[in-house]
């Protein structure tokens, strides 16, 4: 089994952002287990809306040209939202990313949509699974909350 690297300091950052983002939607954001694979599930009007991923990363928006997703994440995501859909049908998977420069949000596609590379974290490495498979989502895709 993998070491857990989250840190106090990660969980509140992330608390900050599903915050942020449950303020500017009027939405709930219920914090799923780590099995589940995915951060979150959204709810409007108390009922599911959208699956949630919330990455935190220390750049500024556009200093890249993409933002990387584990490919493993992508497909769980994928997989929740084909299998498990709320009242209106197929719910969204929603990507977003905290930055220096703001939080920013995008719906996720069917992986063949994305260039998949092996990537991950190669400057700090932890483990072996620091290096996968990931997908790279286009800045252009995304939106400022």
């Amino acid at each position: 089994m993998r070491t857990i690297y989250e840190t106090q300091e990660d969980l509140e950052r992330e608390l900050v952002v599903i915050k942020t983002i449950e303020d500017a939607r009027k939405v709930k954001f219920l914090k799923l287990p780590m099995t589940w694979k995915v951060d979150g599930l959204i709810l409007h009007r108390n009922k599911p809306f959208a699956w949630a991923e919330i990455k935190t990363r220390s750049f500024n928006w556009g200093e890249f040209p993409d933002v990387i997703l584990s490919l493993k994440k992508l497909k769980a995501g994928l997989l929740l939202q084909k299998h498990l859909q709320g009242e209106s049908g197929k719910l969204e998977l929603l990507f977003f990313v905290s930055s220096n420069s703001g939080i920013y949000y995008t719906k996720l596609r069917h992986e063949s949509e994305y260039e998949v590379k092996v990537g991950g974290r190669y400057k700090d490495k932890r483990d072996e699974y620091d290096i996968e498979r990931v997908a790279h989502i286009p800045i252009q895709d995304f939106k400022k909350l």
